[in-house]
């Protein structure tokens, strides 16, 4: 399945049929009245009322969020994860979306097998470079070279592990490289993808959870809050046993995209963790490791305020506390009276 280019078509909220268009650029979802009494209705006195009501109940809770579900222009079912504290203007109704999930109409929410993504810091941890092979003709006599030849060959997946999401559910991980040929200044590329494929089919909830413990595995092996994972291809398994994309999720950007060129040396890659990289995944679902310490993106590295300092005190205290146990140090006498 191919990702819309644009996501417009018709969804349902509150009973009524609202066409729709999402902006993947700033996560919002607009909601246009389909006649005039609804935009009259929506944009009047009493119901801004009635919805302030609504929400000063519950001032000092989390914002309460719920799903619009619609039918995009191509007929493709679509999930919109949203805040509830939408605005108004004039009838036209804007949310904040949190995530979003598109699939092909045939398919069901809960025939997920697995996910697919690729972005800059999978590039870094599994550099893509490995897919070209270099062929040099000597000039003879001459400086430099007669022939430059650079071809790219396919590759097999390379496993990282598995690990247990649940008793009864295990993820396995993959990486690969691929190239790519366009018509360009630089017309040669390549990139990388990672795959987690589950042991049985798995709904939206299992999926999403998923998707952040793998956020979370980036996160700590660059150890910077600023990754950035996208296209995020579904897919089920077919008749005959292949894998199909059916669907995309979608989540927005929560911090800007790490600029620094130092980014790519900064990372622990699949050099070092190889088939460990699923036992760090396990670590991460149970979550052991705290990630508050953070730093935003390259440039917060070098700067340490009293909170980021504290916090990064705790993270450490956590750690040797899962390693050593609490009773390290700690006198044998002291420890036969625990007992």
């Amino acid at each position: 399945m191919r990702k819309p280019q644009r996501f417009i078509g018709f969804a349902e909220f509150e009973n009524i049929s609202f066409p729709f268009e999402f902006d993947e650029e700033d996560f919002s979802l607009t909601l246009y009245p389909p006649n005039q009494k609804i935009q009259e209705e929506y944009s009047s006195i009493l119901h801004t009322l009635e919805k302030l009501t609504k929400f000063t109940k519950s001032v000092n809770d989390w914002i309460p969020s719920e799903d619009i579900l619609g039918k995009t222009s191509e007929g493709h079912n679509i999930r919109f994860h949203v805040f509830s504290n939408y605005t108004s203007y004039h009838g036209f109704l804007s949310f904040r979306v949190a995530w979003y999930f598109v699939c092909e109409k045939e398919y069901s929410e809960d025939s997920i097998y697995g996910l697919r993504f690729q972005g800059p810091e999978i590039d870094a941890f599994f550099p893509p470079d490995s897919v070209f092979k270099y062929d040099i003709e000597p000039a003879g006599g001459l400086l430099g070279a007669k022939k430059l030849t650079v071809s790219a060959e396919k590759q097999d997946e390379v496993t990282g592990g598995s690990y247990q999401i649940s008793d009864s559910l295990e993820a396995k991980i993959y990486f690969y490289s691929y190239a790519t040929l366009m018509r360009s200044q630089n017309p040669v590329t390549s990139q990388s993808k990672m795959t987690v494929v589950f042991s049985k089919a798995v709904g939206l909830p299992t999926l999403i959870r998923a998707q952040e413990h793998l956020r979370r595995f980036f996160m700590y092996v660059t150890n910077r809050a600023n990754v950035f994972l996208n296209s995020n291809e579904v897919f089920t398994f077919n008749q005959e046993g292949k894998r199909y994309f059916y669907g995309w999720l979608g989540f927005p950007e929560r911090f800007s995209k790490e600029t620094s060129p130092k980014a790519k040396e900064q990372v622990i890659d699949f050099t070092i963790l190889g088939e460990k990289t699923a036992d760090l995944m396990q670590i991460i679902s149970t979550e052991q490791i705290g990630y508050e310490y953070l730093p935003r993106s390259m440039d917060d590295k070098n700067h340490y305020s009293v909170s980021r300092f504290i916090l990064t005190l705790a993270a450490f205290e956590r750690e040797c506390r899962n390693i050593y146990g609490t009773d390290v140090g700690r006198s044998e006498r002291f420890i036969n009276v625990k007992m």
